[in-house]
């Protein structure tokens, strides 16, 4: 390796440790926006050290969502093993992602402008930290496709820190439980409203004439029912 990659190489690295940093976000100039297909969303100020002029904004994490195929369709699948005509087990896997789509990055730019003035600049996603203690998908609900999934979880991907990165997640279901998932699932019931896909972060705030840093969690959640039908 040459003496000049070596420095490129470096460089690049301190960029990108600078870069990929969580953002310290203004809590005293943060407001909420509502884009036309109905996702609300908080936007935040940065707290710069070097310019505290500097209009520039984040917004929080948001929109959990099923990620999508290149023919659009949710990656969800629920397969049954069946001997004959009965079910004897199901293997179910997902994967997830949240953020925003361009559609609806240029809408938000185009409302926070509104609030905010021309001269913002609107730089998308915040980058939260993981909470350490929480730090893969959550299941959480009181119906009985919460405890299903908990029971029978095979593979839990992690949380991601960065906007419409995949995360996945299978689960191997005895005979019992893949005939009532089955069910629920054909009857689109009102049970998935009570199950829940949860993500944890945690975010660093600076409060107006307070100093030093905090930081605060921030839990994101979608219901299954949603999630499906969208």
């Amino acid at each position: 390796m040459t003496a000049h990659l070596k420095i490129v190489i470096i460089i690049l690295a301190g960029i990108c440790i600078n870069f990929c940093q969580a953002q310290i976000l203004d809590a005293g100039d943060m407001i909420q926006l509502q884009l036309s297909e109905g996702t609300q969303l908080v936007v935040a100020k940065k707290v710069s050290g070097w310019d505290d002029t500097e209009q520039v904004y984040y917004y929080l994490p948001v929109n959990i969502q099923f990620s999508r195929t290149k023919n659009n369709d949710p990656e969800f699948s629920f397969l049954t093993y069946k001997e004959g005509t009965e079910i004897t087990g199901g293997i179910l896997h997902f994967l997830i992602k949240w953020g925003l789509n361009p559609t609806q990055l240029k809408e938000a730019d185009s409302l926070l402008k509104i609030e905010k003035g021309e001269d913002i600049r609107f730089m998308g996603a915040a980058m939260p930290e993981i909470e350490t203690l929480q730090q893969e998908i959550k299941i959480e609900g009181n119906s009985t496709i919460a405890e299903i999934l908990n029971n029978s979880k095979s593979t839990i991907g992690k949380t991601a820190n960065l906007p419409n990165t995949k995360m996945a997640a299978s689960f191997q279901l005895n005979k019992e439980d893949a005939i009532k998932f089955q069910q629920i699932l054909s009857n689109n019931s009102s049970e998935l409203e009570d199950v829940y896909l949860v993500l944890y972060f945690q975010l660093k705030y600076k409060e107006p004439g307070i100093p030093g840093i905090s930081k605060t969690n921030y839990k994101l959640e979608q219901n299954l029912k949603n999630l499906l039908n969208q």
